[in-house]
C-alpha cells in the first residue's frame, strides 16, 4: 500500500509472486469505511492473532512501476 498524498489517495498494490498484478486506488474519505469494514472481518473471526500469509522478504520490495529496487536505507515500515 503506498500513500500519494497529491492525489488523496491510498494504493493498494496486488501482487501474483513477485509481479504487481494491479493496483487499487482508495480515496481518503473513503477510507474510514475501509476501516470500519477490516475491523469487522477481523472481529468475526476468533483465535486469529496474526495474519494468514508470511510478511514479505524486505530484501525483495520492489517499486512496481518502475521495476527498480528499494534501498534498505530507504525503506520503512508503517
Amino acid at each position: 500500500m503506498t500513500w500519494h498524498e497529491s492525489r488523496q489517495v491510498m494504493v493498494f498494490s496486488h501482487w501474483d509472486g513477485d509481479r504487481c498484478i494491479a493496483a487499487t486506488p482508495v480515496r481518503v474519505a473513503d477510507l474510514a469505511d475501509l476501516g470500519e469494514l477490516t475491523h469487522s472481518a477481523l472481529a468475526s473471526i476468533s483465535g486469529v492473532s496474526h495474519p494468514a500469509w508470511p510478511a514479505p522478504d524486505l530484501s525483495e520490495l520492489v517499486v512496481p512501476a518502475a521495476g527498480l529496487m528499494v534501498p534498505a536505507s530507504e525503506r520503512r515500515i508503517a
